[in-house]
């Protein structure tokens, strides 16, 4: 079902979806590349005032890239972008006067945006969760407990020289620059389709997998911030 289609405006305003869906059809009038300003607010409002966030101001690139992985693919044809994101592991559920809620900011007035919503056969069991943290620029190392997520989305990834994974069995990999952004290719190498066909990770970002992961050490030249959206499932 089509919610939003606007062109000229840098605020969505309130978009209420009132059926049980399980994920939403993002897409804009430019290249993946160009989302750099837009963010996504998505959450259930509950009738008992009791809401359930499931993104929060979130960068809507690094939306569309964590919730489409290993589930679909993002596209881009002819300069437009479009993405299926999961936001559930099923329908969600909805009672008597409750909804689900989308927000969006930071949007280009000449680029149109458009939001659709997508029903599943199935109630969902669970929510999606988006998480963000963030190593400033002055930082040069810091430790990052990540039990409990699925993925990790790094922007900023070229400036991270070095990344510790501790796994919750003890076990600690240490992997460089060159290998943290080969062990993202291997996990998700469909990441973006461009015209027909499979195109790169965005330089400065990549999809991390954290199967079994409990935390992440990561040190970093004081160049640039690194920033970290976490999904969990």
């Amino acid at each position: 079902m089509d919610h939003y289609n606007a062109t000229g405006v840098t605020k969505s305003g309130e978009i209420k979806i009132s059926r049980p869906v399980g994920a939403i059809l993002v897409k804009a009038s430019q290249g993946f590349a160009a989302f750099t300003t837009e963010k996504i607010k998505v959450y259930i409002e509950k009738a008992s005032g009791n809401n359930v966030i499931i993104a929060n101001n979130i960068p809507l690139g690094e939306f569309l890239a964590l919730s489409a992985h290993g589930l679909s693919m993002i596209v881009e044809k002819a300069g437009s972008t479009s993405a299926m994101c999961v936001i559930a592991n099923g329908a969600i559920e909805l009672g008597e006067n409750e909804h689900i809620k989308i927000e969006l900011e930071g949007l280009k007035a000449l680029v149109t945006y458009q939001v659709n919503s997508v029903e599943f056969p199935v109630f969902a069991q669970r929510t999606f969760k988006f998480d963000r943290k963030t190593l400033n620029t002055d930082e040069t190392a810091r430790k990052f407990e990540v039990t409990g997520y699925d993925l990790l989305h790094i922007s900023g990834v070229d400036a991270v020289e070095q990344m510790d994974i501790t796994y919750e069995n003890g076990r600690i990999n240490k992997l460089l620059n060159a290998e943290i952004l080969a062990l993202a290719e291997f996990e998700d190498p469909a990441f973006l389709v461009k015209d027909g066909l499979i195109d790169q990770h965005p330089v400065s970002s990549v999809v991390f997998p954290l199967d079994m992961v409990r935390s992440l050490d990561i040190q970093k030249s004081n160049a640039k911030a690194v920033n970290l959206t976490l999904l969990s499932k």
